[in-house]
């Protein structure tokens, strides 16, 4: 029996997931592209009405001018103020362009820094503490440091970490390098404000043991989680081949304290927008309640 089928250690699980998280209750935050839309201020207000507390945004593209969606004074004033009416807090940006910007390709290197610049600047305009900084796709540097595409991934790091330490943004690195690797990283620039974002679904499918690495760096190194199934037909949490209990102990382990962000997984039959978040959402929440 597959072990989703067993609903009382799922319902089990997810307690552990959330009310273990925080001593104030749990603290679960929804990735914007959930709604199916990017960079869009009416996404705090679903979700919130999907019964989120938090919420990740995007930081756009780089338009005609060179600038980000935020890097306007305009449209930094209706997030924050949409913030504070439905009361969501927007607890991390993502970088997302950067999985098309390869920054060892001459021809994207300086939209790459550009893009992560202004999204560092993004995030002190909005107060948000955290950015995700990814590497996936085009963007996919490797585990190997003397491959010169790792090399000009860490020369990136470097600049855009000396960027986040002048205005007190924590930059978190999320891509399907292994933990080695990324400890290596971490070693060579050695900055409180370098992270990881750590995605349980991404590393499951490259083969690391998820559970061990949420140990290993704990609370010290892990800035924020996406929970994410991989191996779903429409894309939700829950589905799939995790190891349920043993992510729940590893997480409790290490310490972990901050939020747990529901982001879309893959599916063939996937249908983004506000009932699937919410649907998301009820399958933690809903399901938590019922164990009590």
């Amino acid at each position: 029996m597959p072990l989703f089928q067993n609903k009382a250690i799922y319902l089990t699980i997810i307690a552990i997931l959330t009310s273990s998280l925080s001593h104030a209750g749990p603290k679960l935050a929804v990735m914007e592209s959930a709604f199916g839309k990017r960079v869009k201020v009416e996404n705090i207000e679903l979700a919130k009405k999907a019964g989120y507390d938090g919420i990740q945004i995007l930081t756009g593209v780089l338009d005609e001018r060179g600038l980000l969606p935020l890097s306007y004074p305009s449209l930094i004033r209706s997030f924050k103020e949409a913030s504070v009416k439905h009361g969501v807090e927007i607890v991390a940006l993502c970088a997302g362009e950067m999985n098309k910007l390869p920054c060892w390709n001459p021809e994207m290197k300086e939209k790459a820094y550009s893009t992560g610049i202004q999204s560092i600047q993004a995030c002190k305009a909005l107060d948000v503490p955290i950015l995700l900084v990814p590497f996936f796709n085009a963007a996919g540097f490797g585990d190997d440091p003397e491959d010169p595409k790792f090399k000009a991934a860490t020369r990136l790091l470097r600049v855009l970490t000396s960027e986040a330490e002048a205005y007190g943004v924590t930059l978190g690195i999320e891509s399907r390098t292994k933990q080695p690797a990324i400890d290596h990283i971490l070693a060579e620039i050695d900055s409180p404000y370098l992270k990881v974002y750590y995605d349980t679904g991404n590393m499951l499918v490259v083969g690391e043991n998820v559970y061990d690495v949420i140990e290993h760096w704990g609370d010290e190194t892990i800035c924020q989680m996406h929970l994410k199934s991989f191996d779903s037909d429409i894309g939700t949490f829950g589905d799939g081949k995790t190891d349920l209990p043993r992510l729940a102990n590893s997480i409790s382990k290490s310490g972990y304290q901050g939020w747990l962000v529901f982001e879309p997984g893959p599916g063939k039959n996937r249908k983004l927008g506000f009932e699937y978040a919410k649907e998301n959402f009820k399958r933690i929440q809903g399901m938590l309640s019922e164990s009590h």
